[in-house]
């Protein structure tokens, strides 16, 4: 911690310059940054080390060191690009300046909105530790497979739609709004229902796989096996909520899913609670995890009927009849990757899981195609 406390100004730093290049419309490259991190942590298991000494004890100080040394160079591989959009680093700062204090006053909402969403994990994870001892490992393992889809594709176009979405609202164009919500909502839903389904029904292979080593047994896949189970349709909400809250924060309101989220935690305290002292052993740390699916399905439906009333309707209707699409094509889809992984029960288990997902894609793709899912089309355009 010693070592590695200085990150925090790094990665802050970090933030801040892609935060600028994502307002001139730069992605690439602060898409990018975030490898730095991983690249650098693996180089220093292989070299730094096994420099200082031979203990675990010793050598773990070699990580430390190396993610030190990424959160600096996270932050001055984009100086170049800073530079280019016209930073420089002298002359007069201005505190007083109303635009700083616009920044200011916006921020504090954004913060506490994104310390609502920490204090409900971590309310999660004591509750976790009340109910068993294997219950925060077994949450922490199930959301390691859930953030894989959600990073990958859902972060990434909330980050993508919010300066879009700055830019209409500015023009006070609700009609290009509504169909930039609905676009949005398509596109992640495309992405996220077979996603969901898929971890599913292939959640113990998939789970095998990944962590089955090791202390990690059989019967820790069966507890994270069925805390999987109960997050993953959350990927569908989880998703829409990244599509949703920017267009609070475009409008210059941070109150809102503020105000939306604390009542999501309290509502999630208490499904908790219920789902803690009615289900079986085995299954009450599994019970967090939809409490937690079924309280951001309450957020995310307020959310959505506000911003309805309030900035554009996105078309609902037209968004729903994309999603049931979505799942109607999730059924071979589904299908398909459960024989697959049946038929190959005598393979490694990496294969068998590799064959079955890329046989569930080629199917899902297809199913898609048969349904005429107009997406596809507009993806390949777009």
């Amino acid at each position: 911690l010693r070592i590695m406390l200085p990150y925090l100004i790094g990665i802050c730093l970090t933030a801040l310059a892609m935060g600028v290049q994502n307002s001139h419309r730069r992605y690439a490259l602060p898409a990018f940054t975030p490898c730095v991190l991983n690249l650098i942590w693996i180089a220093s298991i292989y070299f730094l080390c096994p420099r200082f000494g031979d203990t675990i004890e010793e050598r773990i100080e070699g990580v430390a060191w190396g993610v030190l040394c990424a959160g600096v160079l996270q932050f001055v591989i984009q100086l170049p690009a800073l530079h280019r959009l016209g930073m420089r680093w002298w002359g007069p700062v201005d505190l007083r300046h109303p635009k700083v204090k616009r920044v200011v006053w916006l921020m504090g909402p954004a913060a506490l909105g994104a310390a609502v969403t920490q204090v409900n994990v971590l309310l999660d994870k004591l509750l976790a530790y009340w109910v068993a001892d294997y219950g925060p490992a077994a949450l922490q393992y199930s959301e390691r497979l859930i953030y894989l889809p959600l990073g990958l594709f859902a972060t990434a176009l909330g980050t993508v739609l919010l300066p879009e979405l700055s830019g209409l609202a500015h023009q006070k164009d609700r009609e290009r709004i509504g169909k930039t919500v609905n676009l949005g909502l398509r596109y992640v839903q495309l992405v996220m229902i077979p996603a969901a389904v898929g971890l599913i029904v292939l959640g113990t292979p998939l789970v095998m796989m990944m962590f089955q080593r090791g202390e990690f047994d059989a019967t820790a896949t069966l507890f994270t096996r069925r805390a999987l189970l109960c997050y993953a349709p959350g990927l569908v909400v989880f998703s829409a909520a990244k599509v949703l809250v920017p267009v609070f924060y475009a409008h210059d309101d941070t109150r809102t899913p503020v105000r939306i989220g604390l009542i999501a935690v309290g509502l999630n305290i208490v499904l908790n609670l219920i789902f803690i002292f009615t289900l079986p052993e085995g299954w009450k740390h599994a019970g967090l995890a939809l409490g937690t699916v079924l309280s951001e399905c309450i957020q995310v439906t307020v959310l959505g009927v506000l911003l309805t009333r309030r900035f554009a309707d996105p078309d609902w209707r037209g968004v729903f009849r994309a999603s049931l699409r979505f799942l109607l094509a999730s059924v071979p889809m589904a299908l398909a990757g459960f024989w697959v992984v049946r038929l190959t029960t005598s393979w490694p288990i990496v294969l068998s899981v590799l064959v079955a997902v890329s046989v569930s894609i080629v199917v899902y793709g297809l199913a898609c195609l048969l349904l005429r899912c107009p997406e596809l089309r507009e993806w390949r355009k777009h």
